[in-house]
């Protein structure tokens, strides 16, 4: 996975990198077991000492103008974006970037677990379904297809990438962008009660269980007193999904913040035997647009 990472323009920055590169990499690489009372002791103060991160917004305007950016870097990426094409959004929640593609001519389906659509878009068609189940469309059916920040929750990460390489047509397009993972600062999607990056191995899962039952979580604009489910794949294991001969990757982006690894260093023996890497610990989230190549005759 170094390819990820770059090489640095400045010697002096690449080689305070490098340096905390190897720090990290050598606590992670500890066959110790975990231990965390240490880090649970300290729980109030870590409380204080972040601030979680900014809400996400689900207010009217703030998914009129997610939706709006959405749609138009999606439109960037069809063959003809001029001409009506199929299009599918999968874990669409509002789903108002598929009803912002819509007003400019695509016939857009949308499809969760769910139906929590903003009423902007109650008028596309809506396929309520778990996609780890095969859609109800014929192979080859979609032009376009794309997903947000659902990747990570999915419970079979290979069989839903699977079901969408089945629909999309030769030529035809798959943008996936999703985080944070699960081993990333704030992968445990839990940072409006516990507001520390890294919670998931700062405490025990009993710890944590604790803790959300106490305070509650606001997740998805609602209040719940559980996590998200989270499939806790790595970087590396979604790469692969896309890694062989069917795809061209036109591009691909990796978030990968590094603000918060002196807490590793603080808690080391939080990160001890988990068989964590660097990237896991450093990539918070994946943008990559696939376009499927046409089979050779």
């Amino acid at each position: 996975m170094a390819a990820l990472f770059p090489t640095l323009a400045k010697p002096l920055r690449w080689s305070r990198d490098s340096i905390v590169r190897s720090q990290i990499s050598k606590i992670l690489a500890s066959r110790e077991q975990s231990q965390t009372t240490r880090a649970e002791s300290d729980f109030g103060q870590l409380q204080k000492e972040f601030n979680g991160v900014p809400e996400y917004g689900f207010d009217p305007h703030s998914v009129w103008k997610r939706g709006m950016e959405r749609a138009s870097l999606l439109s960037e990426m069809l063959h003809e974006p001029n001409h009506s094409c199929r299009i599918l959004e999968v874990g669409c929640g509002d789903a108002m970037t598929g009803y912002m593609l819509s007003i400019h001519g695509h016939l857009v389906t949308v499809s969760d677990m769910d139906d929590w659509r903003d009423p902007r878009a109650a008028s596309l068609e809506f396929c309520q379904q778990n996609l780890e189940r095969p859609l109800p469309f014929a192979p080859n059916t979609f032009d376009l297809i794309y997903s947000y920040n659902s990747f990570e929750h999915f419970q079979d990460p290979a069989k839903c990438f699977g079901e969408l390489s089945r629909l999309v047509k030769p030529s035809g397009v798959i943008h996936l962008s999703f985080g944070p993972l699960y081993a990333s600062p704030w992968g445990l999607h839990a940072w409006s009660s516990l507001k520390m990056p890294y919670p998931q191995f700062l405490f025990s899962e009993k710890f944590i269980s604790e803790k959300i039952k106490e305070t509650g979580i606001c997740d998805l604009g609602k209040q719940s007193d559980s996590l998200q489910p989270l499939n806790r794949w790595t970087v590396g294991e979604f790469c692969n999904l896309w890694s062989d001969s069917t795809w061209h990757t036109i591009k691909s982006d990796f978030w990968a913040p590094k603000s918060f690894l002196y807490l590793i260093k603080r808690y080391p023996e939080c990160f001890f035997g988990r068989g964590l890497t660097y990237e896991d610990v450093t990539v918070q989230a994946i943008s990559v647009t696939l376009r499927r190549r046409i089979p050779e005759t």
